[in-house]
Parts: C-alpha cells; structure tokens; sequence
C-alpha cells in the first residue's frame, strides 16, 4: 500500500514536469504558425483578436510607428513587420461627419469708406406735391382811393381821392399826338413827315425867331410857341393839307376830323405843361 501511493507521486510529479516544458514550446509554436497565417509579413486586417482601435485584455500594445500606428496589438513585432496597406487607405480615406457649424463670430472693424461713385442719371420729376398752406394777411390797402371813371386812360384803377378825372388820362406827347393818333395810318404819316424834311426855316411872329421845322419834334417846339389857338390850328391844317395835295391820293387823304383830333391833342398837351 505505501509503494502503491509512492509509484502515484512519482507518476504525477514526470506530468507536471512535462507540461512545464511544453507551454513554452508550445507558445512558440502559435507564433510560427500566426507569422506563416500573416504570410511573411501580411496581416489579416479582419482578424479582429489581432488588433483594435482600443486597448483590450489581449491587445495591450499601442503602435506608436508603422503601419499600425495608432491600433492596439497583442505583441510590440506586429507594429514592425506587417504589411497594412489596407488599413493605411483606409484610415487615409475614411471622411468623417461634418460637425454642427461653429457659433457666429464677432463683426469686424469698420472699413475705410470708398470712393464716391459716378453721378446717376436724372431721376423722372416727382409727383405735383399738396398745395401749400395759405399765406398771412397783407396789411391793409390804401383806404383813401377812388377808382377812376370809365372813359379814361385808367379806368377801373384806383388812384388817391381828390384826385382829378383828368388825371386818369395818360397825356400824350406832342408827337405822339401824330404818331399815337388811331385815325392816322402810317401810309398818312409818312407824307406829313416829307412835307417838314421840305419846310426849312419858319418864323415865330410873336418872339421874332426862326426855327428849322424838318420834324415832328420840331413842328412842335413851334406849335408851343405859337401865340394863339388860332395860329396853331392854322398851321397843322396847312400841314395835313399840303401832305394830301402833294402825296396822298383822293382815296387816301387825311380827314378833317382827324387834323382837329390832332389839334385837340396838342392844345390838351401844351395845357398840362403849363
């Protein structure tokens, strides 16, 4: 019985000793026959046990270099010696999401201003605007006026009170008298003119003096000096008479209507420049 448990000791202590010496053996045997899986120096990227993108219970090891750079592996040799082209790409290649945008950032500076721009174009006129408001009352006008009476040169114009009728009337001059007259057309006109560039020199009776009477403005610096009515009216009726007989045809001579309206006319203006 003592043999018997002694041969048992024996028995169990050559097992232990045996697979003592086998685990090694056996542990690079796994080596050989995964460095002959990877194909002298491929790997099998699918091989998920082999690697991983986070450390695990097996793969410790981080590459820090090669083709794993950045994986996690089971011993520091796969980072040296195996070909990852694969991987490589992949990792190149791989885009991720894009990211939510970034918040706004703050305004820049200010900027310089610009130069002025070319002129535009005219625009079209605007609309015709509102009338304005009304304006404030103007003083008061000349409450001392009375309006001068129809027939006058004035009518219907106001003029200071006391004022004569007379002075409603514009008084003509003496050659306007002629040259105003509505009854006295310009073809009558002219011949009266030729007969004073013909008269030459006549003498005032009553001042002894001599004046050339060639025109209208002398004819009546004349007539002004002329000592009665009478010698005035005679000497413009020989005027117009001479004019009709010696230029006028019998269709077109001057009446005697209008040679008094031409005496009226001077006397009315002699009167008032006295």
């Amino acid at each position: 019985m003592h043999n018997k448990s002694k041969v048992t000791h024996v028995s169990l202590f050559l097992l232990m000793s045996t697979l003592i010496i086998l685990v090694p053996f056996n542990s690079i045997t796994f080596l050989n026959v995964k460095a002959q899986e990877y194909g002298a120096g491929s790997f099998d990227y699918d091989d998920d046990d082999t690697y991983s993108q986070y450390p695990t219970e097996v793969n410790k090891y981080e590459c820090r270099t090669g083709p794993l750079e950045g994986f996690f592996v089971s011993s520091v040799e796969f980072c040296k010696h195996i070909k990852f082209d694969k991987v490589d790409k992949d990792r190149e290649n791989i885009t991720g999401t894009q990211g939510p945008p970034g918040p706004q950032g703050p305004p820049g500076p200010i900027g310089p201003q610009g130069p002025a721009g070319q002129q535009g174009i005219d625009g079209e006129d605007g609309a015709q605007g509102p009338p304005g408001a009304n304006g404030a009352q103007g003083p008061p006008g000349i409450i001392n006026a009375e309006l001068c009476p129809a027939g006058t040169d004035l009518e219907n114009v106001f003029v200071l009170n006391g004022t004569t009728a007379e002075s409603c009337s514009i008084t003509p001059t003496c050659e306007e008298c002629f040259t105003e007259n509505e009854n006295l057309t310009p073809e009558q006109l002219e011949p009266i003119n030729r007969v004073l560039a013909e008269m030459g020199l006549l003498t005032v009776s009553f001042f002894e003096e001599q004046i050339n009477v060639n025109d209208l403005a002398a004819l009546c610096t004349y007539l002004s000096l002329s000592s009665t009515e009478e010698d005035l009216r005679n000497s413009v009726f020989n005027l117009i008479a001479t004019a009709n007989s010696s230029f006028l045809d019998p269709s077109e001579i001057i009446e005697e209507s209008v040679a008094e309206e031409i005496v009226q006319c001077i006397l009315e203006t002699l009167n008032n420049e006295v």
